[in-house]
């Protein structure tokens, strides 16, 4: 009985890895530079794509982290953002801001974010959410709907910092959505490689 049970266990086991694996290989690699990789895949339920930029920086968590908190200074690394402004403090972990985004042949667009940063195992966590409601909306932006990001920063065993992020936006409006894919395919990278820069 003893060996039926340990037989069942082990192949949920491994049933539950093989999904796992499968599961990656939903991830597609479309750029890969200076030793970034970007990946990407679709989200059905959206129809935007989800984005994963991963790379390792020569630098300390807390000086990764602190750059990721200087939302002043976003619009100097991130693709089309155009300025940040702090909308409300909670702590020094934690506060929503306020940005608006340009791009060709659209009209602008503008988000609000609430962010947090907290510490999980060794690693430290930046999640940005949308809260498109928190503010009323301004008059020649086009409110965004949906902004989900997450950072996840942590130390790699030859002193150096391993940086991921996950991240999915909505521009809103009507656009259509293979149009917004194709023409977001090249932000995570673009915006790696200014953030490695800084470091």
């Amino acid at each position: 009985m003893r060996y039926n049970v340990l037989k069942y266990s082990l192949f949920l086991f491994a049933l539950l890895g093989v999904n796992k694996l499968f599961a990656f290989t939903d991830w597609e690699l479309i750029a890969e530079k200076d030793n970034i990789k970007v990946y990407a895949k679709p989200d059905a339920k959206t129809g935007f794509n989800i984005y994963k930029a991963v790379m390792v920086v020569d630098a300390s968590e807390d000086r990764v982290v602190e750059v990721l908190k200087d939302i002043k200074n976003y619009n100097k690394w991130t693709p089309r953002l155009d300025d940040t402004q702090l909308l409300k403090s909670i702590n020094n972990n934690e506060f929503y801001y306020y940005s608006t985004v340009s791009a060709p042949m659209v009209s602008s667009r503008d988000m609000v974010v609430h962010l947090k940063t907290f510490k999980t195992g060794n690693a430290t966590v930046v999640k940005m959410n949308g809260a498109p409601n928190l503010i009323p909306q301004k008059k020649g932006f086009v409110r965004m709907p949906l902004y989900s990001g997450t950072y996840v920063i942590e130390p790699t065993f030859d002193n150096k910092v391993a940086v991921s992020l996950e991240y999915q936006a909505d521009p809103g409006g009507n656009l259509p959505k293979w149009i917004v894919n194709s023409n977001t395919d090249k932000v995570p990278m673009e915006m790696f490689l200014n953030l490695k820069a800084i470091f």
